[in-house]
């Protein structure tokens, strides 16, 4: 089963080794090509010992989050999903910090969520403008 995720991130790593296996592993596995992420719109996500990880929606990558901030200098990621779920987390290196998206956007952009039933594309609109507020509160 897959995941998707609207990801965004700076990582910083102590090594080139550690960032070049983690490059490696990102193109093995179809989310980079030539050094830059295939959702990008860059020329390149590497630079010296920092990834940048583009806004954008990535299939499985959060699965492989621990990976890429694994023995990492510093992090800050942040993603959103919508795919049988509505969460979102930040990981700052060491911990992420999890949030159920209805009760943040509540929480802190005043908004409750219509009601998909009268109203599924109201529904599917308020997600996304939560999910974008969230990136925004949170990304860099």
């Amino acid at each position: 089963m897959s995941t998707n995720a609207t990801i965004q991130g700076l990582v910083t790593y102590k090594t080139k080794y550690r960032i070049r296996e983690v490059v490696e592993s990102l193109t093995e596995n179809g989310w980079m090509k030539d050094s830059r992420f295939v959702e990008g719109h860059s020329d390149s996500d590497v630079n010296g010992l920092t990834l940048r990880i583009p806004y954008g929606c990535y299939r499985n990558l959060i699965r492989r989050l621990d990976f890429i901030v694994h023995d990492c200098q510093c992090a800050r990621i942040v993603w959103t999903s919508t795919d049988g779920m509505f969460h979102g987390g930040v990981f700052d290196g060491e911990r992420e910090t999890t949030y159920e998206l209805s009760q943040w956007a509540m929480d802190n952009i005043g908004k409750e969520p219509p009601n998909p039933d009268d109203d599924f594309q109201e529904y599917c609109e308020w997600m996304s403008e939560v999910e974008n507020a969230f990136h925004g509160e949170f990304g860099n």
